[in-house]
């Protein structure tokens, strides 16, 4: 049996990484159990990882099959449109994770500062503004959290879903449900 990956598969795996770590290169994700989701049996599994570790969108972090995603394997995620929250070069979504990870706070953070600017230089009725600085300052609350978690701060960036859609803000409403996976 030909063991040389496909580009497809590569892709692949390299998406089902992604999703595992929610772009944090910090977490460590097992190849075989990758490669088990996707329906492989531990060869297939290793040399697509392999594979993987050799464009460097992947690193090994254990030799026990423990591999983490790269800046550039989030990069190629993103280009490949395998995930789809892009915003300024960053591929972050919130994921379903209890905690934030590190990742998907910068991420959080970022997307907040475009928003504050946003209901800062909008001229939208007392309600929509009121509503949108309580979700703000929830998930700014999260923030200062040691353990911010995503629940809260899902929800508050839904209920902005609305407020943005009333007040005409496309371009932010489409970030926010990017960042939501919605």
């Amino acid at each position: 049996m030909d063991l040389a990956p496909q580009e497809a598969e590569t892709l692949e795996m390299l998406a089902a990484l992604y999703r595992r770590c929610s772009g944090d290169a910090t977490v460590a994700v097992s190849m075989y159990d990758l490669g088990e989701a996707l329906g492989w049996d531990r060869d297939r599994s290793r040399v697509v990882a392999e594979n993987m570790i050799g464009l460097g969108l992947a690193a090994i972090v254990s030799l026990s099959g423990g591999i983490c995603i790269t800046m550039a394997g989030c990069e190629r995620a993103a280009a490949e449109g395998l995930i789809p929250c892009v915003e300024d070069g960053d591929a972050v979504c919130l994921g379903d994770t209890p905690m934030l990870t590190d990742a998907t706070r910068d991420a959080v953070d970022r997307l907040l500062a475009r928003l504050k600017g946003l209901a800062g230089d909008a001229s939208w009725d007392f309600d929509s503004l009121s509503e949108m600085m309580a979700d703000l300052k929830t998930i700014d609350a999260q923030l200062m959290s040691p353990r911010p978690k995503t629940a809260i701060v899902r929800e508050c960036f839904r209920s902005m879903l609305a407020v943005l859609e009333t007040t005409g803000a496309k371009e932010s409403l489409e970030a926010v449900k990017s960042f939501l996976s919605e």
